[in-house]
């Protein structure tokens, strides 16, 4: 089943749209990408068709300002988009029928997603996710935050990894080896961390940020639902 649910987040109205599994074996909020990107566009549509098939409910919004939400863009940020995904999640637990919950966050969605789990979510699974530093988190979307994140190795003291850090879920991350938007040190970073925590690390080659190789997007698709119906099967994180 497919249905469009109306929320709110603050005082703006947002949209998201909800894959409903008739046999659940697990649920999943997909917390999309920086800029314009709203639920309708590129790959999450066919990753929620071919979740659906294998059992797994999921649920994807619009943020404040993007496609059929209310408010602008530009007077947006991380901060506020954290906002926007833990009323999104709750959305979702309202509508799902098992503790099986997993957040999956892509690229600008990775740390929004690394700031909302908590010992209610089975696990989380990363997408060529970026970091952010602490500087970055309060500024609009627009010039302010694009000089904040272009300073120099501005990431490296990111609070993203510490928030990851301290999760105690089960956590998968794909990266790409020729990403042209997120600096392969974040990726490594995200990498020793996951590793250290006994989670799954799947590093798709000659690949980049949005471009995968024929055959790519499927293959991780099939990883990650693999992912999220194996750790559906172990004892909930409590």
């Amino acid at each position: 089943m497919k249905e469009d649910i109306y929320f709110e987040s603050g005082s703006l109205k947002l949209v998201g749209t909800l894959y409903k599994a008739p046999k659940e074996k697990a649920s999943a909020l997909l917390i999309a990408g920086g800029g314009n990107t709203h639920r309708h566009k590129g790959y999450y549509p066919p990753w929620q068709n071919f979740l659906l098939e294998n059992g797994v409910t999921t649920f994807n919004f619009d943020f404040r300002g993007v496609g059929d939400a209310e408010g602008n863009l530009n007077e947006s940020n991380l901060n506020t988009r954290a906002e926007d995904a833990k009323a999104a999640l709750e959305i979702l637990k309202q509508h799902s029928d098992t503790e099986n919950i997993f957040v999956v966050g892509v690229s600008m969605g990775g740390p929004v997603a690394i700031r909302i789990v908590d010992h209610s979510i089975k696990g989380m699974l990363l997408v060529v996710a970026a970091a952010y530093s602490m500087e970055a988190r309060d500024k609009n979307f627009g010039p302010e935050f694009s000089e904040a994140i272009r300073k120099p190795d501005s990431w490296k003291d990111s609070p993203d990894f510490k928030d990851l850090e301290r999760y105690m879920g089960d956590t998968f991350l794909l990266y790409t080896d020729s990403d042209e938007v997120v600096p392969q040190g974040i990726s490594l970073n995200y990498e020793e961390i996951i590793k250290a925590k006994g989670g799954q690390v799947l590093a798709l080659k000659d690949a980049n940020h949005r471009t995968w190789k024929e055959g790519q997007q499927e293959y991780a698709l099939r990883e990650m639902s693999n992912f999220i119906l194996e750790k559906s099967l172990s004892k909930v994180y409590s």
